[in-house]
């Protein structure tokens, strides 16, 4: 993944696109089973589900160990939530999705 320039810090990019094409490059591993995280912190539930999709037919089920919803909600603050944002807010959403 490329970061954009002047984002290398802020925790979360703002300007990352993942396509289905990401996925093909799990074939180069053929055995592995992964743990795909499913992205929340864009606060966008129908593009997460789509990217759940794409894995799963993509990397194929018997190849994924786990999907995790979310990642480092300490980062979550200021990009499309509040900046008093909690680990309270992230578990209430993590449960709603």
């Amino acid at each position: 993944m490329v970061v954009p320039h002047g984002e290398e810090s802020a925790g979360i990019p703002t300007n990352v696109t993942i396509g289905p094409s990401f996925f093909h490059s799990f074939a180069n591993l053929p055995d592995a089973r992964y743990i795909v995280d499913i992205p929340l912190a864009k606060n966008n539930q129908s593009n997460s589900l789509m990217f759940a999709e794409d894995a799963y037919r993509i990397v194929a089920p018997s190849n994924i160990f786990a999907l995790e919803i979310g990642n480092e909600p300490n980062n979550y603050a200021g990009h499309d939530r509040p900046e008093n944002y909690t680990i309270a807010d992230y578990v209430e959403q993590w449960t709603n999705w």
